[in-house]
Formats: C-alpha cells, structure tokens, sequence
C-alpha cells in the first residue's frame, strides 16, 4: 500500500518538477522531503532574471493562479495536495523567484500583443479615415463632372430646339414663298394674255385708223 501512494505521489510530483521526491505516507519525514526538494533546486541552474519591464499600470492582467488551485479535489487527492502545500510553503519564496522570469516574459508578450492591437486599431481607423476621405473626394469629382455635363447637355438641348424652330420657321417661309411664286407665275399669265389681248386691240384698231385716213383722202 505505501509502496503504491509513493508511486503516486512520484508521478505527481514528476509532472510538475520532472525529478521523483519519495514520500512514505505512513512515515512522513518531513526533514526528508525538504532535503530532497533543495538537491532538487541546487541540481537546476538558476535564470538570470530580466529586467524589470516598464509599462502603463492596469494594462497587464494580475499572475495566473497557482495550479493547485485550479478545481477542487477530494479524498485521498486532498489529503495529498494539503501535506504538498504544507511542504512546499517553506520553498514558495523561491518558487516564486524561478517564476518569476517566465511571468515576466508573459506580461512583456501582453504588453506587446497590447501595444500591437493598439497600433492595428489606430491602422484600421486612420485607413478608414483615408478610405472616407477618399470617397468624400470622389463623389465631389462626380458631382462635378455631372453638373458639367447636364450643364453642357441642356445647352446642346436647348441649341437643337432652337434650330428645330429655326427650321419650322424655314419651311413654312419657303411654303410661303412657293404660293406666292405660284400666284405671282399666275398673275403673269393671265397679264401676258391680256398683253396680248391689247396688241390685237391695237393692231385692229390701227388698221381701222388706216382704213378712214384712205377713205377720207379719197
């Protein structure tokens, strides 16, 4: 039984620290554990830490909570958690210190994932100014360019109605004047067969005046 819970306990803590703590539940030593936990922490080489990163206050989120807080357990689960807590408090200090590079690094990789939606956001907004802008401009130039052009259609409109009326007023002037040359050719007929008319008139009474000069000579 006790060679079993060591089993556990030895897969458990060889996830979190990858080297095997032998823990005897049935006797806790508890001087034991704690030399084994410091060869354990000699054995790793010690991170320098980096240097603190400056940054805005309330823009990075507060440290991720401790794992073993994560989900409640119970049973013999429990009872294993609280003597690891009761052990590990000592050492906290210097856990703490270990995690404290790779903290860092997470927050300077919020900061930067910050600052970088920051500038995506300021990207976008000035695209979309440029982008109104853009289009402001545009239908300015088309609504130029329509009311020249309506502008420049009514005038045309209006120069084909004047010549429409322009050529009405021909038409009926020239109709006007194809009558009147038709009665004015009439008028000189009918002023040539009285010309004529006349000569014979003329003619006969010259030929009357002949006739009574002869007979008074006579």
């Amino acid at each position: 039984m006790g060679k079993e819970e060591n089993k556990e306990i030895t897969s458990a803590m060889g996830r979190e620290s990858n080297q095997d703590i032998i823990i005897d539940y049935d006797h806790v030593d508890v001087a034991s554990i704690m030399e084994q936990i410091r060869r354990k922490i000699a054995s790793q080489p010690r991170p320098e830490p980096k240097a603190q990163f400056q940054e805005k206050p309330g823009t990075i989120p507060p440290p991720p909570r401790s794992p073993w807080e994560l989900e409640p357990s119970s049973g013999r689960k429990a009872k294993v958690k609280k003597i690891l807590l009761k052990i590990m408090r000592p050492v906290a200090p210097l856990i703490k210190l270990l995690v404290f590079p790779v903290h860092q690094e997470l927050r300077e990789t919020v900061l930067k994932l910050h600052h970088a939606n920051m500038r995506l956001d300021y990207l976008s907004a000035t695209l979309e100014q440029e982008l109104t802008k853009l289009s402001q401009v545009l239908n300015q130039r088309i609504d130029g360019v329509n009311d020249s052009l309506q502008y420049r259609l009514n005038l045309a409109f209006e120069d084909i109605n004047r010549l429409k009326e322009y050529t009405k007023l021909l038409h009926t002037l020239s109709h006007n004047l194809v009558v009147e040359m038709s009665k004015l050719k009439i008028e000189t007929d009918t002023l040539k067969i009285h010309h004529r008319l006349l000569e014979k008139d003329v003619r006969h009474l010259e030929e009357r005046e002949r006739g009574l000069e002869k007979e008074i000579v006579s």
